[in-house]
């Protein structure tokens, strides 16, 4: 959760009228912020999505871990996620709206902030 706030302190010093050395900054605070998002929802989903589904299955409720049919489905749903998520965020940023592009740096902004409240409902 606080590197989330890391990200959301560098998407609000993007959004801002500062200098272009502050700017270049709040992206090393941004990056250094969503960096750590990654290898925890791997994580997450290859250990708890899979034992909850083992549970409502009641295939095995004393073991943590899953059929491996099923935690192979599932991380590759999320890579196959994730890998969209990369190419639609390579391509939302029209060159039109350079070089603030507001609109889009607040729309990741509230998208950053949903997924900080979705991780202290998890």
């Amino acid at each position: 959760m606080v590197m989330m706030l890391l990200c959301i302190l560098g998407y609000i010093i993007l959004l801002c009228n500062v200098s272009p050395a502050a700017k270049f900054a709040a992206v090393f605070i941004t990056v250094a912020g969503a960096t750590p998002s990654i290898p925890t929802a791997i994580t997450f989903v290859g250990n708890k999505y899979v034992r909850q589904l083992s549970l409502c299955m009641e295939i095995n409720i004393k073991c943590s871990f899953g059929p491996m049919y099923t935690r192979a489905t599932v991380m590759g749903v999320s890579f196959s996620m994730a890998t969209a998520a990369g190419i639609i965020s390579a391509n939302v940023y029209p060159i039109g709206d350079a070089p603030r592009y507001i609109r889009y740096s607040t729309r990741v902004l509230v998208f950053v902030h949903c997924a900080m409240c979705l991780d202290d409902l998890l």
